[in-house]
């Protein structure tokens, strides 16, 4: 680790890999985590509403809740997407410019109608590629960008972690 920082420094990229990992924390980390809790808080109230000691309010107030905190999990792949430039696209095509702007968080409407493409592909890639690598890749590996080695490595660590 301590020979990475020293060949960062010397390349002077020191500020510029600085300024990446500062953005990592801040947009993927902070609302990915926020995506994950949105989705646990979820559960744990849907546990807690379908058990015997839930009230008639708290399960009438439960909707809400859901609502609430898929709003959350969604304004967090969208505003993902929107950090790295991927790409939004809207359901509503005469509105189609306002999804890649600022105002796309504006209001509830506006955000559920735009949907995280670019990222959602990422996943689709990063879920699927460990298993066509598996199963024989149609390109061959020397075709593999980094990035795309990147993808197989997560997916493959995931797929790891999950099954066993």
């Amino acid at each position: 680790l301590a020979l990475f920082f020293c060949h960062i420094a010397r390349q002077g990229e020191d500020r510029t890999w600085l300024q990446l990992v500062h953005a990592f924390f801040e947009v993927d980390f902070f609302y990915s985590v926020g995506a994950v809790l949105a989705c646990m808080a979820t559960a744990a109230i849907g546990m807690f509403v379908c058990s015997d000691s839930a009230n008639l309010e708290s399960k009438c107030f439960f909707p809400v809740v859901v609502l609430v905190a898929l709003s959350v999990g969604w304004s967090s792949l969208l505003r993902i997407s929107q950090a790295h430039g991927l790409e939004i696209d809207c359901f509503d095509k005469h509105h189609s410019e306002l999804c890649q702007s600022e105002a796309l968080f504006s209001d509830l409407s506006t955000m559920w109608r735009s949907v995280p493409a670019g990222l959602l592909r990422v996943l689709h890639r990063t879920l699927c590629w460990p298993w066509a690598f598996a199963f024989g890749t149609p390109n061959g590996y020397a075709a593999y960008t980094s990035w795309q080695w990147r993808e197989l490595f997560v997916g493959t660590v995931f797929w790891i972690a999950a099954l066993s």
